[in-house]
């Protein structure tokens, strides 16, 4: 990864760092309602979606345009069928 993606990526997710960790919103994920309702906040998988959607839309690759309501079963299921990662 470049430093440029990086710093992208990293411009649209720093806009949450020192927020306190939404708890409640685990609750929503559990009833797949964290995509409709998210008051922005945001839990550690939709920073994760968030950040590789900056990096990587400009190589055509929208596996996380809709980033709100990403938990990490989705990220694994991203990561293991997209031959575009590699799980090392």
């Amino acid at each position: 990864m470049s430093h440029t993606k990086y710093s992208r990526g990293f411009m649209k997710v720093g806009k949450y760092e020192g927020n306190i960790y939404p708890v409640h919103r685990l609750f929503l994920h559990m009833f797949n309602l964290s995509h409709h309702i998210h008051w922005n906040r945001v839990v550690c998988s939709e920073l994760t979606a968030r950040f590789l959607h900056e990096v990587i839309k400009y190589d055509q690759l929208f596996y996380f345009e809709d980033w709100f309501g990403m938990n990490p079963d989705n990220l694994h299921d991203i990561f293991r069928i997209s031959p575009e990662f590699d799980i090392i």
